[in-house]
């Protein structure tokens, strides 16, 4: 079951989170975070919601191995049908050297320390994104401050276009992501997801200045 919501960060309060924690036990089920590409609609009741610690949630490679995951196949024929079978293959099984490089590296004393360290700096780029976008796009508002994930769900202001500020963005070169294609309907507050997990506070603080530029 999913730990922190996408995109917003956000988790069930604590009475329903403990009940759903005693139904995973009997059920022996896992917890685990939602995949990114899942749309989730974000109704303002939503901003009130708790939030777990940062990397609580987190697959263990996303922080320890990046990787690539391809998600269309475009091919004819003969090659379509291996290239699907080989995808399939590889989506439901994960290679014995993976595996054990895994079960090593989370039973080691170093993972605990690994999960502190990245949830202090990805803190410190929350916190950065935070601030910068208060001093130069104040008319943006957090939807909530994450306490875990990667990613800030802004709101822009009202009858702001977020595909159109989001290729402006693009243009000025800052990659956001439009929060239209994360609604199953048509949105009612436009807003704008940005991420911080793969860039230092340098690169959020020039970004959220080109971001100020386009938007």
């Amino acid at each position: 079951m999913p730990a922190i919501r996408c995109p917003t960060a956000g988790t069930l309060d604590r009475r329903r989170d403990r009940t759903a924690a005693t139904f995973r036990f009997r059920h022996r089920g896992r917890r685990r975070s939602p995949p990114c590409h899942r749309r989730a609609n974000t109704p303002d009741s939503d901003v009130r919601v708790q939030v777990r610690e940062h990397c609580s949630h987190l697959f263990a490679d996303q922080g320890v191995t990046p990787g690539l995951r391809v998600g269309v196949l475009c091919a004819h024929g003969p090659a379509h049908l291996r290239l699907r079978a080989a995808k399939i293959l590889d989506d439901l099984y994960v290679a014995g050297p993976i595996q054990a490089a895994a079960l090593d590296f989370l039973t080691s004393a170093a993972y605990p320390r690994h999960l502190r360290t990245i949830a202090r700096e990805m803190a410190r780029r929350r916190d950065t994104l935070i601030r910068e976008l208060a001093r130069r796009l104040p008319d943006t508002q957090p939807v909530c401050i994450p306490r875990g994930g990667m990613h800030l769900w802004v709101r822009l202001p009202a009858g702001a276009d977020p595909d159109a500020a989001a290729a402006r963005a693009l243009a000025a070169g800052v990659l956001v992501s439009s929060g239209v294609p994360w609604y199953p309907a048509e949105p009612s507050v436009p807003h704008l997801r940005l991420s911080y997990g793969c860039s230092d506070v340098e690169r959020i603080t020039e970004g959220v200045r080109r971001l100020a530029t386009a938007v």
